[in-house]
């Protein structure tokens, strides 16, 4: 039972209301808090053992324990009244500073005292890694008072409105452990091939953190959100295992006394970066000193066209969009090879251990809706050894798809021009056209680099290109 009445009928006195919720509870005499799922204990009061046992089961069962805005009725106020659900009391959260602590990960001093300001941003975010709330944004909103902020509140703005609580939380202060999550999410999220900006989607990323200190030292440089992304001042260490990422220092410490870095990729040669393998965190020994470097990061990652990346895992093939003109309806009727294929989210999977990857799009088009139809094909290529990825539009015929792939591998090589191999001519074999004769209309077909979800991958871009038979 939530004991602050709001009038949320009027915006005004909501916002007002959720923004001063934290400095209400911690000004209050007493909270009390209504455990209505929690039945009070039978057993007989001689019984301590058991008198002891009830309230700590209490709290490990109950919904309140769940719920996104109760962590500040817990932290905030000085003293809280817990009643069991026939309004019995229990008893004030001072007798159960244990308990409580055990059941929320929450230390016993903040507890006691609701002193915030000595714990990491990463610590106090992992408080509420497995709460809940009924609307996205009150994940984001619940969090106000834990961080010392005001915003304003936009129902309807989703996930980004725990963005927007990071990107105020760094308006003033130079804590950087708020970098300190993890990706969640299936095995595949969590692979080196993961791209992300610096903030995390959710709580939950902070799983792990409640043992994360960060270390005690001030940065000279201010850390600002600007229209190429956030900018900020990291460590870098040279990456042993990768020599395409680094190593970044961000200025916080495990439990066993161990920096924290996490990977970081140059995008575009300069200043944008991007954090890869974003399901991991590295513990660094010896606290070794890395390189300054200035840096931007997009929470939403641009990736240039031409970039390159060996944990490329993916070919997205869609739709090209140009304003110009109206292209021929073009349709895809089969892939080669059909295994690597996935027909649900069009995309042709590149295996990792491949150095070389070839593939073939069967496509039909159709200029006009009672005109013939012309077939043609897309070869696509990714060669890990040189770096180069293409596309090529021909046609021509080839081997029946139920014969063995080693003669469709052969016909592929035989159906490529060998400029394809030259280094020089590598951005021009990115694009091509394909002419249809019927209409002399040019179907464009384009090899860029992005992302597929989280994921670094390439996007095939065929213009006219239609989902369906």
């Amino acid at each position: 039972m939530n004991t602050c009445c709001i009038d949320k009928t009027s915006s005004a006195e909501l916002q007002e209301s959720i923004n001063s919720m934290y400095k209400w509870y911690k000004e209050s005499a007493v909270c009390l808090v209504f455990l209505n799922d929690i039945a009070p204990g039978v057993a007989a009061p001689i019984d301590t053992q058991t008198t002891f046992e009830a309230p700590s089961n209490a709290f490990t069962k109950s919904r309140w324990l769940t719920r996104g805005w109760t962590l500040q009725e817990l932290v905030a106020p000085t003293s809280v009244l817990f009643y069991y659900q026939d309004w019995t009391l229990m008893g004030d959260k001072r007798e159960f500073l244990g308990q409580l602590s055990d059941a929320t990960g929450i230390p016993i001093f903040v507890l006691e005292n609701g002193e915030l300001s000595e714990l990491s941003l990463a610590e106090r975010m992992s408080w509420a890694c497995y709460r809940q709330t009924t609307r996205v944004e009150d994940m984001a909103y619940c969090l106000l008072g834990i961080f010392d902020i005001q915003m304003p509140l936009l129902y309807g703005e989703g996930e980004k409105a725990f963005i927007r609580l990071q990107e105020e939380i760094l308006k003033s202060t130079d804590d950087y452990s708020l970098f300190a999550w993890r990706a969640v999410g299936p095995e595949s999220s969590l692979a080196k091939s993961t791209y992300r900006g610096l903030l995390a989607r959710s709580p939950l990323e902070f799983r792990d953190c409640r043992s994360v200190e960060r270390e005690n030292t001030t940065s000279t440089f201010p850390m600002s959100a600007t229209a190429i992304g956030l900018h900020l001042e990291l460590e870098f260490l040279n990456d042993p295992k990768d020599r395409t990422r680094f190593l970044a220092l961000i200025r916080c410490s495990n439990s066993l006394n161990q920096r924290i870095a996490i990977y970081l990729k140059c995008l575009d040669g300069g200043h944008q970066y991007a954090r890869v393998e974003a399901g991991s965190l590295v513990p660094i020994d010896d606290w070794p000193t890395g390189q300054l470097r200035s840096i931007y990061v997009k929470q939403k990652l641009c990736i240039p066209r031409d970039f390159y990346a060996v944990e490329m895992r993916y070919i997205r093939v869609q739709r090209r969009f140009d304003n110009h003109a109206i292209p021929p309806t073009i349709k895809l009727a089969s892939v080669f090879p059909p295994s690597a294929w996935n027909s649900q989210t069009h995309e042709l999977a590149i295996p990792s251990t491949t150095m070389e990857f070839f593939a073939v799009l069967f496509l039909r088009a159709q200029s006009s809706p009672y005109g013939s139809s012309t077939s043609f094909q897309v070869i696509v290529g990714f060669n890990r050894r040189s770096k180069h990825y293409w596309c090529k539009a021909i046609q021509r015929k080839w081997p029946d798809v139920r014969v063995d792939p080693l003669r469709w591998h052969a016909a592929i090589k035989k159906a490529l021009p060998m400029e394809i191999h030259d280094p020089i001519l590598k951005m021009d074999l990115r694009h091509d056209i394909f002419v249809i004769a019927e209409s002399g209309m040019g179907t464009n077909v384009e090899m860029r680099a992005g992302l597929s979800g989280d994921h670094i991958a390439l996007h095939l871009l065929i213009d006219g290109l239609v989902k369906g038979p």
